[in-house]
């Protein structure tokens, strides 16, 4: 039977195996949202709001995301075989409510069927 003890003193490699000095500096990790891929989300969110879609009931299905969808099954590749986290930046987070910058992020969860719960229990 393999104990605790055992699994935290084995050697990791691979992408997943980073320390904080490794990444400084660097670009690796981070996605920087395109003015283009902002007015997707928005337009999301817009519709989303048109259509009283409850939240949790909205299914990636329910809005398109021409530019976007593709760096959001990117950073979810990432997420699960990769470093595992990306940063993403430039949502201008001042431009919306709270519920608002909420439906963005549960938004660009449910794109690859993800819930908010899973993506930031990762």
């Amino acid at each position: 039977m393999t104990n605790v003890i055992s699994v935290l003193r084995r050697s990791y490699t691979g992408p997943a195996a980073w320390k904080g000095p490794d990444l400084a500096g660097s670009d690796e990790g981070v996605l920087r949202l395109s003015p283009t891929q902002i007015g997707e989300l928005e337009a999301a969110l817009r519709a989303v709001r048109e259509r009283g879609v409850p939240l949790l009931k909205v299914s990636a299905g329910d809005f398109p995301l021409p530019t976007l969808a593709g760096e959001l099954e990117r950073i979810a590749d990432e997420l699960e075989n990769g470093r595992g986290f990306v940063l993403v930046k430039r949502i201008p987070v001042e431009r919306y409510s709270q519920a608002g910058a909420s439906t963005i992020f549960w938004l660009s969860c449910r794109i690859r069927g993800l819930s908010a719960w899973e993506l930031t229990a990762w």
